[in-house]
């Protein structure tokens, strides 16, 4: 809920957003590279190393843009 309230509200300040349920999801998707904000849970999968993980994959591949992580207790880190 809190993903999704995120990425609405980015999208109304005119941003390009994608927002991604699981990091596998973020990371299968090759369109996630080609936008300027992913917003993803801190927390994320578990056994995948969490939404943080996932970020720093992201960065590796080249993505450059901004993120925005949400949890439940901190609803965003930049």
């Amino acid at each position: 809920m809190i993903r999704r309230a995120r990425q609405i509200m980015l999208v109304s300040e005119r941003y390009d957003v994608r927002s991604y349920a699981t990091c596998a999801a973020l990371l299968a998707d090759p369109r996630s590279r080609d936008v300027s904000c992913i917003v993803v849970d801190v927390a994320g999968d578990s056994e995948e190393g969490g939404g943080m993980a996932a970020l720093h994959a992201m960065r590796a591949s080249g993505w450059r843009g901004r993120r925005s992580c949400s949890t439940a207790d901190c609803p965003c880190l930049r």
